[in-house]
């Protein structure tokens, strides 16, 4: 992570400022979550109510947080303040800006790594079972 403290202050502090905005104008917000939030799972794939298992100190923690700080805040703006909020926990994404060593994605070998870097749509397999798959960024949005 390149400033993990400017990382969790904008995450943070811009959803309280999105969520002040929301409550002045009376609108609806939808959250770009993370599968993040969970963490390093223990149970695969995560349902819901899944919590996670969290590291606060690793090298991805200060993103990781904030995005759990921003849910939190979403659920307490809107039950405080009625504001109409979604939440839209999103899973394994990958896009043009995306740095190959950010720790997100690993690279198995060098099909899947072609894969990524040509934004084809990678399938990973684990014990030749269907795993997941991943959604260039553009198309998820």
């Amino acid at each position: 992570m390149y400033n993990p403290v400017k990382t969790i202050k904008s995450n943070t502090i811009g959803t309280i400022n999105v969520l002040g905005l929301a409550k002045r104008v009376k609108a609806r917000v939808l959250f770009a979550s993370t599968s993040e939030i969970y963490g390093d799972p223990e149970e695969h794939p995560q349902k819901e109510t899944y919590w996670g298992h969290v590291n606060t100190i690793g090298p991805r923690a200060c993103y990781d947080e904030s995005k759990r700080v921003a849910e939190t805040l979403m659920y307490a703006y809107s039950k405080r303040d009625h504001i109409d909020v979604r939440v839209a926990r999103i899973f394994n994404t990958y896009g043009p800006r995306m740095h190959m060593y950010d720790g997100k994605i690993c690279c198995y070998n060098m099909r899947y790594c072609y894969c990524v870097t040509t934004y084809s749509w990678p399938k990973i397999f684990v014990n030749f079972a269907f795993l997941t798959t991943w959604g260039h960024s553009p198309q998820v949005v």
